[in-house]
């Protein structure tokens, strides 16, 4: 013999019994463990985002709490002038606003707050859109124009009553 004990097929039977009980046992705890380990990371990711945003949103607060920024926006937004001064919008050869020039301190109006304009804004950009549209079709395409015949060529019929006649 080699001086290694033989193991009996039973023992043997019982080591892998107990090995495959461990294994049903721990896969689905260390699956567990491991996604819960994802969730906790994307919730500090997420934490981390949310408290920069409210750090963004108190910086723009305090910026509202100086008066003379709300009135840099007043003038810039809502085109507030003093009494007695003059407003005026400069139009571009296309009839779109001219662009900003980007000074310091003005604050960009959103993409959502430009999105969610009232509907009757919306119609009459639509108006300007479908009549720039129609000129540039009108512009491309000659008119054709057809004489009209002053005498029909065969006489009409008469007219007649609802009896018939």
């Amino acid at each position: 013999m080699s001086g290694r004990p033989s193991i009996s097929p039973l023992r043997l039977a019982i080591l892998v019994g107990i090995l495959v009980i461990l294994s049903i046992t721990l896969v689905p705890t260390i699956h567990s463990y491991l996604q819960q380990r994802g969730e906790v990371s994307a919730l500090r990711e997420k934490i981390d985002h949310q408290k920069q945003h409210v750090a963004d949103l108190e910086q723009q607060r305090q910026r509202w709490e100086d008066p003379h920024y709300v009135e840099q926006q007043a003038r810039e937004r809502l085109k507030f002038v003093y009494p007695g001064e003059k407003a005026y919008t400069v139009i571009d050869d296309r009839g779109k606003r001219a662009a900003s020039t980007g000074e310091r301190g003005v604050a960009e109006v959103s993409r959502s707050t430009q999105h969610h304009r009232p509907w009757y804004a919306q119609v009459w950009t639509s108006v300007q859109v479908a009549d720039e549209g129609a000129a540039q079709q009108a512009a491309t395409q000659p008119k054709k124009v057809e004489p009209v015949d002053p005498k029909p060529s065969k006489p009409l019929p008469p007219i007649r009553d609802d009896d018939g006649k």
